[in-house]
């Protein structure tokens, strides 16, 4: 048993990464997730660079629209590939 963790376990959530996404998306796709988990887990995905928005889509006649996400595809070199050049 590791004791450096401690809290709970890490709820999975089931990702979009083919095309742009809403948090409504994710919420249509991992039903058994709760909203507010939901919303937490793409707020650190941003904040880490997982995920960065592409911009915003109306939602209908009244309210704020709605914040499209993308997944962030870009990759990174390792020390091995640079190594190699």
């Amino acid at each position: 048993m590791n004791k450096n963790k401690t809290g709970r376990k890490a709820t999975p959530v089931n990702e979009i990464t083919d095309r742009n996404f809403t948090i409504v998306d994710l919420i249509n796709i991992n039903t058994t997730v709760k909203a507010p988990t939901l919303r937490m887990h793409v707020k650190r995905s941003v904040a880490n660079g997982r995920y960065t928005v592409a911009g915003t889509q109306k939602t209908g006649k009244r309210g704020k629209p709605s914040i499209v996400y993308t997944y962030n595809t870009t990759t990174t070199t390792t020390a091995e590939q640079t190594a190699s050049m």
